[in-house]
């Protein structure tokens, strides 16, 4: 796992974020989509399904961003941050 590219990945995860009903799928090759919370069929197991949905991630950290209007100094935090959280997913079934 640690061959994961999480900063990519956490800058997929802030795009995406705020998508009611959607989530992010992580495989155990490092390749991810975006796909609704309702999906069944995956090509092979995910290591994680993260949500996207805003009352997931308004509730903590991300509360307190506009993720509309964010700094450079923000984005950055904020892509180390998703980056941990992700890496943190993913080390649950490792």
């Amino acid at each position: 796992m640690k061959d994961f590219d999480y900063k990519a990945l956490a800058k997929e995860l802030l795009e995406n974020l705020y998508r009611d009903g959607m989530m992010l799928v992580v495989y155990p090759d490092g390749e991810s989509e975006v796909t609704s919370q309702n999906a069944s069929y995956f090509p092979i197991k995910p290591l994680a399904n993260i949500d996207l949905s805003a009352w997931y991630w308004e509730s903590g950290v991300l509360g307190g961003y506009d993720l509309e209007n964010l700094s450079e100094e923000d984005t950055d935090y904020l892509i180390e941050y998703l980056a941990e959280e992700i890496e943190s997913e993913v080390a649950k079934v490792a």
